[in-house]
C-alpha cells in the first residue's frame, strides 16, 4: 500500500515536470491588410504627400482649467487671463455665449477653442494677447491683421464675387490681382479657397480653314463635300448654314481640291486663345466711300462752305469663336460667322453703297482635334470691266465700252480646335 503511495506522488512529480519544460508555442505576427498608401506614411506627411505644418510648442505655456455654461465670451477670457495671470484685451467685436469644459488645455488651444467659433482671431503682442474680429473698420484690424496679394488666372473680380460672404470684406480686387487684408488664419482660409476657385484655364489652339468655290452658270449650286472629302454627310449644302463634324485628314483632302481647281484656298490662321474667352477672325477689306454734304442755308443767306468725309465700308469673312473645355474633357464651341460682300456696282458717287451680309451662329460639343465644317455660305460680287483706247476711251459707243459681270461663289469655312 504504501509502494502504491509513492508512485501516485513520482506520476504526479513526472507530470508536474514535464509541463512546465514544454515550450511555449511562438505566434507569427498577423500580416497587415492595411493599404500601402497608409502603411508608407511617415508622421510628417499627409496622404497627399504634403508635409503637414508643425504645430508650436504649447508645452511651455500656462494650462488653463475650468467650466463655463452658458456664459459670455469676455466673462469667459476674463477666467482665463486671471488663471494664467497673462492680460488679455478685447476690441468692441468680442460678443457671444460659450459653454465648455478645458482640462490643462495650453492658453493658446484654450483660445481657439474659445473664439474661433465666432470668427474671432487673437494674436500675441508682447506680454499680452489682443483678441478681435480683423474686420476692415475695427479698432483691432491692424493689430490683427496681414496682408498678403494674389496673382490669379481668372479675372479678380469673379473670384472674389464667388468667395464665402463671410470672408469677402477682407478682399479686395482689381484686374487680375487680390488683396487680402485679415488675421493669419482667416488669410489662410481665403486662400485656399482662392486656390480652389481659381484653377489653371487650359488653352486652345484654333486652326481655321476658309475655302471658295466658284459657282459656274448652267451647273448645280450644291457641291458634294462628303465625296470630295471622303466622309459620311446627310443632305446637301444649299443657301443657308450647316455645321458638321469631320473625322478626316483634312489637309490632304483639301490641297488634292486645290491642285484640280475645284477650290480656292482663302486664308488659314491659327489662334490661341484660353478656356472661355472670345476669338475674333476678321479676314476683311475696307473700302473708303466720301460722303459729300451740301452747302446749308441760313438767314436768307447761303454759307459757302461743304464737307467732305471719308466713311470706311468693310466687307469679307468676319468670325468669332469661343470654346469651353467641359468636364469630360470635350469642347463646347459657339461660333458667330458674318460673310459680307459689297454691291460695287451701287457706287455710282449718288447714294450709299449695298452691302449683303450672311451670319451664322451655332453651339456644339466635339473632341478635342476634331473638325467643324461650316457651308452654304453664299457671296455674288458684281464687276465692271472697262475697255478702250486711252483717253479717247471715254467717250462712249466709239472708242470704248463698259462690261459688267456678277460671280456667285461659295464659301466653306472649316473650324479646328485642340486642347494644348
Amino acid at each position: 500500500m504504501k509502494r502504491m503511495y509513492w508512485r501516485h506522488w513520482l506520476l504526479f512529480v513526472l507530470i508536474i515536470s514535464t509541463g512546465c519544460g514544454a515550450s511555449k508555442q511562438q505566434f507569427l505576427p498577423l500580416k497587415s491588410t492595411l493599404p500601402a498608401i497608409i502603411k508608407n506614411i511617415e508622421p510628417a506627411e499627409t496622404i497627399e504627400g504634403q508635409p503637414e505644418q508643425p504645430e508650436e510648442d504649447l508645452t511651455n505655456q500656462p494650462k488653463v482649467s475650468n467650466l463655463w455654461e452658458e456664459t459670455d465670451l469676455r466673462t469667459v477670457l476674463r477666467d482665463c487671463s486671471a488663471q494664467t495671470g497673462i492680460n488679455i484685451i478685447c476690441d468692441e467685436t468680442v460678443q457671444g455665449i460659450a459653454s465648455l469644459e478645458l482640462r490643462d488645455a495650453p492658453l493658446e488651444r484654450a483660445l481657439k477653442i474659445v473664439l474661433f467659433p465666432w470668427g474671432l482671431s487673437f494674436k500675441k503682442i508682447d506680454d499680452y494677447y489682443f483678441v478681435g474680429s480683423g474686420i476692415p473698420g475695427t479698432s483691432g484690424a491692424l493689430l490683427l491683421s496681414q496682408t498678403e496679394s494674389i496673382i490669379t488666372n481668372k479675372p479678380a473680380d469673379d473670384i472674389a464675387n464667388l468667395l464665402d460672404p463671410t470672408l469677402k470684406s477682407f478682399v479686395k480686387s482689381i484686374n487680375h490681382c487680390i488683396v487680402i487684408v485679415a488675421p493669419r488664419l482667416v488669410s489662410e482660409r481665403i486662400k485656399e479657397q482662392v486656390r480652389i476657385i481659381d484653377s489653371p484655364q487650359p488653352l486652345i489652339s484654333i486652326e481655321l480653314v476658309v475655302t471658295e468655290r466658284r459657282c459656274n452658270q448652267g451647273k448645280k449650286i450644291g457641291f458634294d463635300w462628303s465625296q470630295a472629302l471622303n466622309f459620311s454627310l446627310s443632305g446637301d449644302w444649299q443657301a443657308g448654314s450647316f455645321a458638321k463634324i469631320l473625322k478626316t485628314e483634312l489637309n490632304s483632302s483639301l490641297q488634292a481640291l486645290v491642285q484640280q481647281g475645284n477650290i480656292e484656298l482663302k486664308a488659314n490662321p491659327k489662334i490661341v486663345v484660353q478656356n472661355g474667352q472670345v476669338a475674333e477672325i476678321n479676314l476683311t477689306k475696307e473700302k473708303y466711300i466720301v460722303l459729300y454734304e451740301e452747302p446749308s442755308k441760313g438767314d436768307g443767306r447761303y454759307f459757302y462752305y461743304s464737307r467732305y468725309e471719308a466713311k470706311p465700308i468693310r466687307s469679307g469673312v468676319m468670325l468669332k469663336v469661343m470654346p469651353q473645355v467641359s468636364r469630360e474633357g470635350e469642347i463646347i464651341l459657339t461660333l458667330t460667322v458674318e460673310v459680307s460682300d459689297m454691291d460695287e456696282s451701287s457706287l455710282d458717287g449718288k447714294e450709299l453703297p449695298i452691302v449683303n451680309k450672311r451670319e451664322v451662329k451655332t453651339s456644339l460639343r466635339i473632341k478635342s482635334g476634331d473638325t467643324v465644317a461650316i457651308g452654304g455660305l453664299y457671296q455674288e460680287v458684281s464687276k465692271e470691266f472697262k475697255n478702250g483706247l486711252p483717253f479717247l476711251g471715254r467717250i462712249p459707243f466709239f472708242f470704248g465700252r463698259k462690261k459688267a459681270a456678277r460671280e456667285k461663289t461659295e464659301l466653306v469655312i472649316f473650324v479646328s480646335p485642340v486642347i494644348i
